[in-house]
């Protein structure tokens, strides 16, 4: 087993900051799918548009069939799962640890979702996807997880930014700060040596990291938008602090440290 040299981001820290109410996050995600991770904007001309995109690349790399039975990882606010549901017919079941999410997410959206620690799940699955959840997770649990809930041929597609360049233990302690320590962010060489030595064949899709810049940029003007409203929901000092921290992710995404990979693993 390949040990991480990264660590994860702070266990106390991760709750509190996605523990806010749902009417926060959508105000400023300000989305039909309320999808809180990078959408893929080449051709579209709104975030509707770029979320049902980059659901499609996951489908594409799923290889998804309305038979198939799928699991979404850390589903969110269940929006990327109900695209799914949609346009492709397939058995998905989206987990997420936060209650008031699920029950959000039920409420507006066509797939089935459960308020369940993913570790508690059973198999087997055909598919299992996850977007921008892995860097919340020790790495060779979750793909462990992954590696056992799947049979031989069951694909797994993660989407998560990894830094780019001579990235040092150091730098990535230090570039985790930037995020708040909500995350372990390392490069994709650490985690192929972990899915190749349990067994999976990958194959990685990049995608420019301008649709990071663009998603977050949008969240920025939503902020600045609907300043008032969300003062009144969380108060000033939380939305200062979550403004500073995007407005500092986005100095990252436009200095071009990360790149955005959709990881395609194919159990052997």
């Amino acid at each position: 087993m390949v040990s991480s040299n990264f660590a994860l981001g702070d266990s106390k820290i991760i709750p509190l900051h996605y523990n806010e109410s749902v009417d926060y996050y959508t105000t400023f995600l300000n989305s039909k799918f309320n999808v809180y991770s990078c959408c893929l904007w080449e051709g579209c001309n709104t975030t509707e548009e770029a979320e049902i995109q980059k659901a499609d690349l996951f489908a594409e790399l799923l290889e998804l069939k309305k038979a198939d039975k799928v699991f979404d990882f850390g589903c969110g606010f269940g929006g990327t799962a109900s695209i799914l549901t949609e346009r492709y017919h397939s058995d998905i079941t989206g987990f997420e640890l936060r209650p008031h999410w699920v029950e959000f997410a039920r409420k507006s959206y066509k797939a089935r979702y459960e308020c369940k620690d993913l570790y508690d799940t059973v198999g087997p699955v055909d598919k299992i996807y996850s977007d921008g959840m892995l860097v919340h997770q020790p790495r060779e649990k979750i793909y462990g997880k992954c590696f056992q809930l799947l049979p031989p041929g069951g694909i797994m597609v993660h989407k998560e930014l990894y830094a780019t360049g001579n990235w040092s233990e150091k730098d990535c302690r230090e570039l985790n700060l930037t995020f708040d320590n909500t995350g372990a962010y390392t490069k994709m060489e650490h985690d192929l040596k972990i899915l190749e030595a349990l067994g999976f064949e990958n194959t990685v899709v990049e995608r420019d990291i301008t649709n990071y810049t663009l998603t977050t940029n949008n969240w920025l003007r939503m902020m600045l938008k609907h300043k008032e409203k969300l003062v009144e929901l969380v108060g000033w000092a939380k939305l200062e602090k979550d403004h500073n921290m995007l407005m500092a992710m986005h100095k990252k995404y436009t200095e071009r440290l990360f790149t955005v990979l959709f990881v395609k693993s194919v159990k052997k």
